[in-house]
């Protein structure tokens, strides 16, 4: 056993540290109860013979020898590893450590710390360290043909990771710059480009068994199932929403110190969320609702991993709305939700936050300040190259006007989208006709006869309204034509939503 112990880079790195190391390793194993590694380190130490040396001193079997031996090399190779700091620290910090073990240290220790440090990011799926590893490895080996060789060809492929992975990140980018594109105009190109990015995630998925790629498909995956109507080709290539909801949070549990999972977690709440709403599991979704609730500021503002939150409001203004709790929600609006600052450069977020203050306020009868938000919002934001939500607001804002009796207001309001509907892009738009008939046969007078024909109209516009193209579906229009007529409602002395 000791013909070949000189050889061994174990013993090299031992002889090789300062007593300041050797001193904190032989410290830590000791502490740690480990008496047999502190020997033999120490015997390492001193001894020009260590394995004969320690084995004359113990009656240890070969086998048992060997695993002493290496449990001591894993615990100088943590102890060198740590002098990095923590393995799991900010991957640009351990670029600049690296360049500096190389330059600072015995290469065996270099070679071995890089090895250690390799492995680490392996485990915890960090290709960028990884090329760097892979390059100062193949430095070392310079004069070495068949290990640089080895090296570069590792490093050739950390750099295909590290491309494949960043590929990944900017599908999630990308996939949620279609989605709002695609929530604020419904169009067909947007909602393509969609399912494209979809698939090509998913490829990229098969290429590696990576942690970051996975979770970047699954973001993309189930965010997609919950508000797309999704082609079977699609929904077949993706696993069950269950068994990826499962692997998701163990990987987001184990790394916890991951600069990037650690700040996902909130998304994936968020998603968990929609599943169970849209599975109707009432009992998980009140679970994850009640949590999201407190931190509808953090979805409405943070980055988010540029996913689109906003629906949150609504979600909450159904919920309200079907426990018949409405004054809580206009406790939570006054205390908390109307003080949150949207960018109006976030479209879509801007857009929604607007439209759920809007709809409190025609829920609060509050029709002129409905109007006020509305138009205000119309001043912030230019939706005219989204003909969904530009034709969706002026709706509502019509609405309001007609329930104001602001007669000249609505009628310049539908016959603008009067003209807008007979464009060849809302030929399948029959739901918004019918809404501007609505509004018409109310501003022409509130007889039985109106009111009987109101009633139709309401009934055939609930059963098209639905689908990609359905416009308001927050909004209950019989609670204004048919349970009172609403008609002056200008304030209604709710302070909560003045603002």
């Amino acid at each position: 056993m000791a013909t070949s112990e000189n050889l061994d880079p174990l013993y090299k790195i031992i002889k090789q540290l300062s007593e300041e190391e050797f001193d904190d390793i032989y410290q830590n194993l000791t502490s740690n109860k480990a008496e047999k590694s502190a020997l033999f380190l120490k015997t390492i130490r001193d001894s020009d013979n260590p394995v004969e040396d320690f084995l004359e001193k113990q009656d240890i079997s070969a086998s048992a020898f060997y695993v002493l031996k290496s449990r001591l090399n894993q615990k100088v190779e943590s102890f060198l590893l740590n002098r990095l700091g923590d393995p799991k620290m900010e991957a640009i910090h351990k670029v600049f450590k690296v360049y500096d073990l190389i330059f600072n240290s015995p290469r065996e220790i270099s070679v071995t710390t890089l090895k250690r440090l390799e492995k680490t990011m392996i485990e915890i799926d960090n290709p960028l360290v990884l090329m760097v590893v892979y390059r100062a490895l193949k430095m070392l080996h310079n004069h070495d043909d068949e290990n640089r060789i080895e090296y570069d060809k590792l490093f050739n492929q950390a750099v295909a990771f590290y491309l494949t992975t960043e590929k990944a990140i900017n599908a999630v980018m990308g996939f949620f710059r279609a989605y709002e594109r695609f929530y604020l105009g419904r169009r067909k190109s947007d909602f393509n480009e969609m399912i494209k990015i979809i698939e090509s995630v998913n490829n990229l998925n098969n290429l590696y068994d990576s942690q970051r790629i996975y979770i970047c498909k699954s973001i993309i995956h189930l965010y997609s199932r919950q508000f797309l109507d999704l082609p079977e080709r699609v929904l077949d290539i993706m696993d069950p929403q269950e068994e990826v909801f499962e692997r998701c949070f163990t990987i987001l549990e184990n790394g916890k110190e991951d600069i990037l999972f650690k700040n996902i977690n909130l998304i994936f709440d968020f998603l968990r969320f929609l599943y169970y709403h849209n599975q109707k599991s009432r009992e998980r979704e009140k679970i994850y609702f009640e949590l999201l609730d407190y931190k509808i500021e953090e979805l409405l503002t943070d980055f988010n991993f540029g996913m689109e939150c906003s629906q949150i409001l609504f979600f909450k203004l159904e919920r309200h709305l079907a426990e018949d709790t409405l004054d809580e929600m206009l406790q939570d609006y006054k205390q908390y939700i109307r003080k949150v600052d949207i960018d109006p450069d976030r479209t879509v977020t801007y857009v929604n936050y607007s439209m759920f203050q809007a709809y409190v306020a025609y829920y609060s009868k509050n029709y002129e300040n409905a109007s006020r938000i509305l138009y205000r919002m119309r001043n912030k934001v230019n939706l005219r190259k989204f003909p969904h939500m530009d034709a969706e607001v002026k709706l509502f804002l019509a609405l309001t006007y007609v329930l104001q009796d602001e007669v000249d207001l609505a009628n310049q309001l539908i016959l603008s989208l009067q003209r807008q509907f007979k464009k060849s892009n809302f030929s399948e738009y029959a739901n918004g006709r019918l809404f501007l008939k609505i509004l018409s046969n109310r501003l022409s007078g509130k007889s039985a006869k109106k009111v009987g024909q109101t009633k139709k109209l309401l009934e055939e516009y609930h059963e098209c309204n639905s689908g990609i193209k359905a416009f308001l579906p927050y909004l209950d229009l019989s609670l204004a034509f048919l349970h009172g007529n609403g008609s002056n409602n200008k304030s209604n002395g709710n302070d909560a939503l003045n603002s």
